[in-house]
């Protein structure tokens, strides 16, 4: 037996106790990671919005007013367009009746008209339903079809399908994981979710949104607070010495990845100007030089949307133009009205 033979196998005690440290050390990392966020989110963007409508209301107020056109004039080239292809005619013609009617503000009147004549157009695709029920029929049928419910769960979830989400999530044996994490987590939401607990008290319902905010931070020491808040005290939440070595492993890796996408994040947002906006918003050179650059931002956009509201109402002018019928001339030697040549 030669030396390559022989492999040393570390003491399974050892093993665990080193991935339980390496998972906790994850999770302390991701429960930092996120304790910078909350700042974030909690007080620089709310104190950054603050200050930002205090020192740009009246540019953003402009701009918002140049936004606002823009929008009307897309929205009048789409209902041209609609009227063109559904009603015939040229596309001048047709953005001459969409302006008319814009001015008359009967707009709004003449596409309700035409969406009502393709409807009743398009009632041939629903020929085999002939009335209201029948119609409801087909689409729960459809709904059961797409989404795989059964009779009885599309029966008693359908005026209500939140609930019946809920009970397809916490009640469906086919859906435990080996993620004590989540596991814990549907434990704790089955007791405390509304739709199961239609009476229950405000204390309860404010633990159910602190569950929903630990799950989505994925704060570990919160839910099992909530855990033993419900149960006692004495109530354990995730017991890592009952999880073998793979499971842990496993858990340990997707915490990992948990911690690398919530860097990413914050790698991401410190390059918007409310980062660390609560400690520096004192500091007069920061606030010169976000102010800069914020101006320049709407100086900018307002430029842009000025050139796009020139250049289509000119366009709109001119095929407006184009779709005026010719005026007639008459005709100096028979008196005939004749067409104004261009």
């Amino acid at each position: 037996m030669g030396p390559c033979s022989l492999i040393l196998h570390p003491n399974p005690d050892d093993a665990r106790r080193e991935r339980i440290e390496s998972y906790k050390a994850k999770v302390r990392a991701l429960r930092v990671s996120n304790d910078v966020l909350r700042v974030v989110e909690d007080q620089d963007i709310p104190f950054f919005r603050r200050w930002f409508a205090e020192s740009f209301g009246k540019e953003c107020e402009k701009l918002n007013v140049l936004r606002r056109r823009c929008e009307e004039l897309e929205f009048l080239q789409r209902a041209a367009t609609d009227y063109y292809f559904f009603v015939g005619g040229s596309y001048p013609k047709a953005l001459t009746k969409v302006l008319n009617a814009h001015a008359e503000g009967s707009l709004n009147q003449m596409l309700q008209n035409i969406a009502k004549e393709m409807e009743e157009d398009d009632a041939e695709f629903f020929g085999d339903v002939e009335d209201e029920d029948d119609f409801d029929d087909a689409f729960k049928s459809g709904f059961r079809e797409i989404f795989g419910l059964e009779e009885d769960d599309a029966k008693n979830g359908w005026n209500d399908p939140h609930k019946a989400n809920a009970s397809k999530e916490f009640n469906n044996s086919s859906e435990t994981s080996n993620d004590p994490f989540k596991n814990l987590y549907r434990k704790m939401a089955k007791k405390l979710h509304p739709d199961f607990n239609p009476d229950q008290s405000i204390e309860h319902n404010s633990l159910w949104h602190d569950l929903q905010s630990a799950y989505q931070w994925n704060d570990m020491d919160r839910l099992e607070e909530i855990n033993r808040s419900i149960n006692g005290q004495s109530a354990v939440g995730i017991d890592l010495l009952a999880i073998s070595l793979g499971d842990l492993a496993k858990l340990t890796k997707d915490i990992a990845m948990k911690v690398r996408s919530v860097e990413q994040r914050i790698r991401e947002e410190k390059k918007e100007e409310y980062w660390d906006f609560t400690r520096r918003r004192n500091q007069q050179a920061f606030l010169n030089r976000i102010s800069s650059k914020i101006r320049k931002s709407i100086m900018h956009e307002s430029i842009a949307f000025e050139s796009m509201i020139l250049e289509t109402e000119f366009e709109f002018d001119r095929l407006r133009a184009a779709g005026k019928p010719r005026k007639k001339q008459p005709n100096k030697k028979s008196g005939k009205q004749t067409p104004k040549t261009s």
